[in-house]
């Protein structure tokens, strides 16, 4: 019976490695990914700030400040900050 719960436990320790290495794996994709999200929600806001801009200099203004403002306020959402 001990031989049988022993090899019954070292199945049991064996799947949960297993699971561990897979969590961490999916962990690191899913950080990736974030990464990768946080960079295009970069890039998106710049071309629409230019664009807001273009527009705005055609109109007689230069100023940017609406976009700016919900730029500061994505970065400070994602810093956890806002």
């Amino acid at each position: 019976m001990a031989e049988k719960t022993d090899r019954e436990f070292g199945m049991v320790k064996s799947d949960l490695t297993a699971l561990r290495l897979q969590v961490g794996n999916l962990d690191a994709k899913v950080s990736a990914l974030a990464e990768k999200i946080d960079r295009n929600q970069e890039q998106i806001i710049e071309l629409l700030t230019q664009l807001v801009g273009r527009g705005r200099a055609r109109n007689g203004h230069e100023d940017r400040g609406e976009l700016r403002r919900v730029r500061d306020a994505v970065r400070a959402d994602r810093e956890g900050t806002g």
